[in-house]
């Protein structure tokens, strides 16, 4: 009630704009779109706390329901991953316990530190289901990380065509995805990261 009486909202993405406007009855006029910022720490040289090489996985709200997905992944193609992979974010009801290769869990992550753990990824997993925010990759771009992620909402939306795309609660779809960063070259990485930074710093 109190947003439909407001003079307007502002939202983070274009997809949670559209998805406003259909759970709130209101017209798109009236809803305003602003794209989140990000911290200037996400560039900054800082030392690794974690031994690389490893994956990034995120674990909110978002990333829960693909879990599964990315774990049936893991067991599938260990390969195509690197050989850790480090879970950060409060411990979810269907978290393995054995995530299938060497696996690092932070729960309590300040910037400084996540910063730090993307500057040194070899890669951001972020299969996510229904962000209207796409802070992660954001964050994973500015940082100069490849990102592999949903390609429906937020994260597609900011991520253009730097992030590999995958549909995030399907296997062989993280699976493909992941063969992207395998098949680029060297110069071909190195592009899409700048075009990823320029992108995240705008």
């Amino acid at each position: 009630r109190a947003l439909k009486a407001s003079g307007g909202v502002m939202c983070t993405s274009y997809a949670l704009q559209k998805s406003c406007s259909t759970r709130l009855s209101l017209g798109l006029e009236r809803i305003y779109v602003a794209s989140p910022g990000v911290s200037d720490t996400f560039q900054s040289d800082i030392a690794p706390v974690a031994e690389p090489p490893y994956a990034l996985f995120p674990m909110n709200r978002y990333t829960q329901p693909c879990v599964s997905a990315l774990r049936e992944a893991l067991q599938k193609r260990p390969e195509l991953f690197p050989p850790t992979v480090v879970v950060v974010g409060p411990s979810a009801p269907n978290e393995p316990e054995d995530w299938g290769c060497g696996a690092i869990r932070i729960e309590r992550c300040p910037d400084t530190v996540l910063a730090s753990l993307l500057r040194h990824a070899e890669l951001l997993i972020y299969p996510a289901v229904e962000d209207g925010c796409g802070m992660a990759v954001m964050e994973a771009l500015r940082a100069g990380t490849p990102v592999l992620t949903a390609r429906t909402g937020a994260p597609a939306e900011w991520g253009g065509s730097v992030p590999a795309y995958c549909e995030p609660e399907n296997s062989t779809s993280i699976i493909q995805a992941l063969r992207r960063f395998q098949d680029e070259t060297s110069s071909e990485r190195e592009d899409r990261l700048t075009m990823g930074r320029g992108s995240a710093g705008e």
